[in-house]
């Protein structure tokens, strides 16, 4: 139950967020694009546009994407580019026979995603879960035990035969 309320007022508070709060990172989704980098060109690239080597570029993977807590849930529309770094923000398109050459050496699935952007999503997600499952078995041994506590013996193990033999008797004092 307190997990719920707990997960109900984080919900509530990241969506009244105003836009002082979501510049700082307060909401709990985030989207728009991401870029990961991948590697550097191959030869064949760097021959076919001299320019990317005089830029200092490597190649680069945008994704549109959509996430919680900061790490990707889903990805989409990913394409390469060529970038000077990954915390940069511009990107060069590449002409196609550079593309050719890149998907030649590299695959999207190259992309160098940390670890919190690959796996975090889906371990807190268990997590939550085992978590929930958890408290459900534990909060229910815990009923068990109040309920013999209080008098209420439905297992019927012996401890108030008087009330069993005769149902309608009031309790002996």
């Amino acid at each position: 139950m307190r997990l719920a309320l707990a997960l109900v007022v984080a919900l509530v508070m990241s969506l009244s967020a105003g836009s002082a709060e979501a510049k700082k990172g307060l909401l709990i989704f985030n989207t728009g694009e991401e870029l990961f980098e991948v590697g550097p060109f191959p030869e064949k690239a760097l021959a076919a546009d001299p320019q990317l080597a005089a830029d200092k570029l490597i190649v680069g993977v945008v994704c549109s994407r959509f996430g919680l807590f900061w790490a990707d849930v889903w990805t989409w529309n990913c394409h390469f580019v060529g970038t000077p770094d990954a915390d940069s923000n511009s990107v060069a398109t590449l002409s196609d026979p550079v593309l050719t050459l890149v998907q030649e050496k590299y695959s999207l699935s190259d992309a160098k995603r940390g670890i919190w952007n690959r796996f975090m999503f889906w371990l807190l997600l268990f997590g939550g879960v085992g978590f929930v499952v958890y408290s459900q078995i534990t909060s229910k041994g815990g009923e068990d035990e109040d309920s013999d506590e209080s008098g209420d013996n439905s297992a019927g193990d012996g401890d108030n035969k008087k009330s069993e033999a005769n149902p309608t008797a009031p309790p002996a004092p």
